[in-house]
């Protein structure tokens, strides 16, 4: 019985001339399977390094030819050698693992010292439906903090810069006056801290009062806040980051939430609103940043969620603000992803010191007139991404691989046939002579045409399973695709441009829970951009002591 590294192997291992033409395409077939298996494999490593770190390296000799590696080398070696592995150029591994110059544990120990040290900030972006993932969104705006993120390449060619990396460099240039400070400068003094421990992250937002006694969702929603006031708050949860009860009463300076809208979307007919299953958890947001007096507080949501009963939630401790934001008007006009975000502005912690509107204005029209993105552009997977994407959906669904098309179901392949003639009856030509079209094929005909036919961008995603459909390719736009349409750096050459590394997304599986019903990083990049420039900390009065 082979050993799984030795399957692994011979998987991957480069095919010669005189090799048996049937043993070649059985080993093209595992291969996404592989990597899959490998992508999993990183992202445990990734996952459990510190504590293997800790529990391995104390054994070890010292090395004197590890002292002299920087992390810069260290981890130029570590992609030298994924690239040979993931282009099948690498036929042996203990080369690879030699030229590295150390040993995994002697080299996951050093991981931990550097990577972790590089963390300054303590802000957090909550970029995917799972709570306990959280992205520091600052992490991916800055060279120097985001060592480590290393991904294989995904086969892009390009003749020349595209309109998506044209994108992706204006907003990491409009926070380098964030990273470039004076010497005697004292603005963001968390910048100059050497490090800070590991954030907390807990799990239901509810769960911070009392078990059992928060208000059902079907009282009134004034009844529901009337019932919150009355409750204390626990100041203690579990802790995802390190296993254990810890305090909830930790200071932040910023929070940036996009809290549930399911009852807020305009494809739920019946729209609640805050009388809906999330009106608790909204009372017990603004109870949680009220008792804690955040500064500055800011919300994403749909674009007509009621702001009313939402002043009244943070009122009279906060000042709302609203503004709208497209993703175009940051120059992702290739998707569709309009939304509202709401900065809350604490009367006691934080003060208003520049025109909000002005600056986003000013900021919005640099950009959006700088570049204009296409759906097209968004296809950035490379053929094996894609291969392991239709693996994984045929898997689901017990039906073959052989064409796209039969991995529709009949209502989404008759969903197609009626767009198709609708497109040919409003445009006069062929559907797949359009390289910008892309269907979106969870909704009923009879309720809607989702497409991107009139308005050249893809339609919003959704938290449901349904599929997006690229039209002229007959490809479904895989998870890489979706987070290149949401500004994340999946390209190898869109990640140059931002002056990071690519976003590490090869297993489907893990991209989507990145991707999951996220905000555009874009337009969170500039909201939070624009939130730290037009608020501040409200400086404390001098004590006059004469």
């Amino acid at each position: 019985m082979p050993h799984l590294a030795d399957w692994i192997a011979f998987c991957l291992d480069q095919p010669v001339k005189h090799q048996n033409q049937s043993l070649m395409q059985q080993k093209k077939a595992l291969e996404p399977g592989v990597l899959t298996m490998i992508s999993q494999l990183a992202f445990y490593l990734d996952g459990a390094a510190s504590r293997v770190g800790d529990d391995l390296a104390g054994d070890l000799p010292a090395n004197k030819k590890l002292s002299r590696l920087t992390s810069f080398v260290m981890w130029g070696k570590t992609g030298v050698a994924a690239d040979l592995l993931f282009q099948g150029q690498e036929r042996w591994w203990k080369t690879a693992l030699r030229s590295a110059g150390m040993k995994k544990a002697g080299y996951l120990h050093r991981l931990r010292a550097v990577v972790e040290r590089q963390k300054h900030f303590q802000v957090q972006f909550d970029g995917s439906d799972c709570q306990t993932v959280p992205t520091e969104i600052f992490h991916v705006f800055s060279p120097t903090l985001n060592i480590g993120g290393y991904g294989p390449p995904q086969a892009w060619a390009s003749d020349g810069p595209s309109r998506l990396s044209f994108v992706l460099v204006v907003i990491p240039q409009a926070w380098q006056n964030l990273h470039t400070l004076e010497a005697g400068c004292s603005e963001l003094d968390e910048v100059m801290r050497t490090c800070h421990a590991l954030p907390h992250v807990h799990g239901d937002l509810t769960q911070q009062v009392p078990t059992g006694s928060l208000p059902a969702s079907s009282l009134p929603f004034s009844e529901q806040q009337r019932v919150l006031q009355d409750l204390p708050l626990q100041g203690v949860q579990w802790c995802y980051t390190h296993s254990a009860m810890c305090s909830t009463r930790q200071r932040a300076d910023v929070d940036f939430s996009g809290l549930p809208c399911q009852e807020n979307s305009r494809a739920n007919r019946l729209r609640q609103f805050f009388e809906g299953r999330f009106g608790p958890l909204y009372g017990t947001w603004a109870k949680s940043h009220k008792a804690a007096k955040t500064p500055l507080v800011i919300l994403e949501n749909t674009l007509d969620i009621p702001m009313v009963p939402l002043r009244a939630l943070m009122a009279p401790d906060y000042l709302a603000y609203q503004i709208f934001l497209h993703p175009r008007d940051v120059g992702f006009a290739g998707v569709s992803r309009p939304r509202t975000f709401v900065y809350f502005c604490h009367q006691e912690t934080c003060e208003y010191r520049a025109d909000l509107y002005e600056a986003l204005g000013r900021v919005t029209k640099t950009l959006s007139s700088f570049v204009h993105t296409k759906p097209s552009d968004y296809r950035v997977s490379s053929p094996s991404a894609r291969q392991l994407d239709c693996m994984e959906m045929s898997r689901k669904r017990k039906i073959d691989t052989s064409s796209v098309w039969y991995l529709l179901t009949e209502r989404e392949q008759l969903l197609v046939q009626q767009l198709d003639a609708d497109y040919l009856r409003m445009y006069g030509r062929a559907p797949s002579q359009d390289v910008d079209l892309v269907y979106f094929l969870g909704d009923r005909y009879e309720f809607c045409r989702a497409w991107s036919a009139a308005s050249r961008a893809i339609p919003t995603y959704r938290r449901n399973s349904a599929r997006y459909l690229h039209r002229s390719s007959m490809t479904f736009l895989s998870s890489q695709d979706k987070l290149a349409s949401l500004g994340w750096p999946v390209a190898p050459e869109c990640a140059e441009e931002m002056g990071v590394e690519p976003f590490p997304c090869l297993d489907p599986k893990q991209a989507d829970k990145m991707c999951g019903n996220s905000m555009h990083l874009g337009c969170a990049g500039i909201v939070l951009l624009v939130g730290l420039t037009c608020f501040g900390l409200r400086q404390k009065a001098p004590v006059n002591r004469s």
